[in-house]
């Protein structure tokens, strides 16, 4: 009897053992991921704004290659579009590795925890989306003759492209704040991994919880 009692109590131990070791490897795990995400995010934020810097030095743009029919204008316009794009290739490893984790990411936190970093792949598309269209427009402005109605119709989309396009410094930049705001967003997601709250916060919050309920 005491023999399988001896069995018994080191067979307990031992599947407490794995299952403390597994509890112990899945929170190193979860904490090394969201660390990572984190610090990337960081990265790629000042990335996002060296890419829509509204300074920029001569010759940038110019490795765009251009088209046999263009005009001297028409190349002006485009390479000073296409600025966001050269910027983007010296960056381009480090987005590519954040995004690469958002699928990891949603697996391991939840798919709405994952949508921030989502929004912000759209987000550095939309840079791009504008790029591609504000040729257009600067091609057309003062140059085309418009009734009122599309004269401001094009100076309104125009005028939108470019405050996506690039940042602002003397006006307020929505497009900056909408990142800041994904940001917050996935910080307060890897915040409760990287930096839980103290046991006895926890019970505070309960008791708040309880007593608001």
């Amino acid at each position: 009897m005491l023999e399988n009692i001896g069995l018994i109590v080191a067979s307990l131990t031992a599947i407490y053992g794995v299952n403390e070791w597994r509890r112990e490897l899945k929170g190193r795990r979860e904490y090394e991921l969201a660390e990572e995400v984190l610090t990337l995010v960081y990265d790629c934020r000042e990335r996002l704004r060296a890419i829509r810097s509204p300074f920029s030095h001569t010759g940038e743009g110019s490795t765009r290659k251009a088209d046999a029919n263009e005009t001297p204008e028409q190349t002006e316009l485009l390479n000073r579009a296409y600025v966001v794009f050269e910027r983007y290739e010296q960056h381009r490893e480090v987005f590519a590795h954040l995004f690469a984790l958002r699928y990891r990411f949603m697996a391991v936190f939840g798919q709405e925890s994952a949508e921030p970093l989502e929004n912000f792949r759209k987000s550095l598309n939309d840079v791009f989306v504008s790029a591609n269209m504000l040729p257009t427009y600067w091609l057309r402005q003062g140059r085309v003759q418009m009734e009122k109605e599309e004269f401001e119709r094009q100076l309104k989309e125009m005028h939108e492209h470019e405050s996506v396009f690039w940042g602002t410094l003397s006006e307020k930049d929505h497009f900056n704040d909408k990142v800041e705001g994904l940001v917050s967003e996935i910080e307060s997601v890897c915040a409760k991994i990287i930096r839980p709250q103290p046991f006895w916060q926890k019970c505070c919050n309960f008791v708040t919880r309880r007593n608001n309920g």
